[in-house]
């Protein structure tokens, strides 16, 4: 699965704007593998989105404060990031996971997000 686009995808849909990731990988000849960054900007950028590179910590994520968002994961993969919520036990990131075999959203915490 092209985490990237099921991604891009259902921030595409967040926003009303459409976006086909099966079109999409053909157009940039992607076949089954995940976009580079620069292509993923791309790909959002013709769907309408706003798109930029950026490596942002959770505190600049808040403080950017525009959700939901697409973030690549150390490990290659992608999900989607619907919000942040902090309370005095810490900070927690609810994300869809396209890859996850729990349906919806989850939250967790600062620790888990960063692997």
């Amino acid at each position: 699965m092209q985490t990237a686009l099921t991604c891009l995808k259902a921030v595409a849909d967040a926003y009303g704007l459409p976006f086909d990731p099966a079109a999409a990988a053909d157009r940039y000849g992607l076949g089954e593998a995940e976009p580079d960054a620069d292509t993923l900007v791309a790909m959002a950028a013709s769907a309408g989105l706003t798109a930029r590179l950026a490596s942002l910590d959770l505190e600049a994520m808040a403080a950017l404060g525009r959700f939901p968002l697409l973030a690549r994961l150390l490990n290659g993969n992608s999900v989607v990031v619907l919000g942040l919520r902090s309370d005095e036990s810490g900070l927690y990131v609810r994300v869809a996971d396209p890859l996850s075999h729990a349906a919806g959203s989850f939250e967790v915490d600062r620790e888990s997000f960063a692997k």
